[in-house]
């Protein structure tokens, strides 16, 4: 196992060290997480007292699969969202077995990854209506309302769909397993 404590420490180090599975960087006042893009196979993260702003930072590693313990506490991201905290940091980070040595159970992933649908269907929905000059009753015919209405269900219906089978191919599912895809090219578009 290869396990390096850099806490209080410049961490651009991280850039060189692609193989490095446990990382101590507490305390070091970082603001972004770019300097661990390489770290793909990181197993454990400690973040503590940092400067880390942003949830956004946490995409920085999305290709560490095997990242199943995360200390994230102290930072400002972490104290402004209140209880949506760990709901935010499972989203981008599913694989997630720990944050802040406490136990991440599938219901409790599930709901974050729910909580997460929900606000994208919402905002399928209602963008394009919201910009859409052509939207308001008066310019549209009952059926090119049901058309748009149409297209609309069936883009959030696939684009779900595909979001759902990602997470699961990346969190869950053995190896190689592909939900079948009910969705063909013939879809609205």
């Amino acid at each position: 196992m290869q396990i390096i404590n850099l806490s209080g420490c410049d961490i651009t180090l991280c850039l060189k060290m692609p193989y490095i599975e446990v990382l101590a960087l507490s305390m070091n006042k970082i603001t972004t997480l770019k300097s661990l893009v390489n770290c793909t196979r990181l197993k454990e993260l400690y973040l503590r007292e940092n400067e880390i702003a942003s949830f956004d930072e946490l995409k920085y590693l999305a290709n560490a699969k095997s990242l199943t313990s995360l200390w994230l506490l102290d930072n400002p991201c972490s104290n402004a969202a209140g209880s949506k905290y760990r709901a935010s940091v499972l989203r981008i980070l599913p694989n997630l077995k720990k944050l802040n040595d406490v136990d991440v159970d599938e219901e409790e992933l599930e709901a974050a990854l729910r909580d997460e649908c929900l606000s994208e269907v919402r905002s399928a929905i209602l963008d394009p209506v919201l910009n859409s000059r052509n939207c308001s009753p008066k310019n549209m015919t009952y059926r090119d309302m049901i058309k748009q209405a149409d297209r609309i269900t069936t883009r959030i219906a696939k684009n779900l769909f595909e979001m759902l089978n990602s997470r699961r191919q990346d969190a869950m599912a053995p190896p190689g397993y592909l939900m079948p895809n009910v969705f063909s090219d013939r879809d609205h578009k």
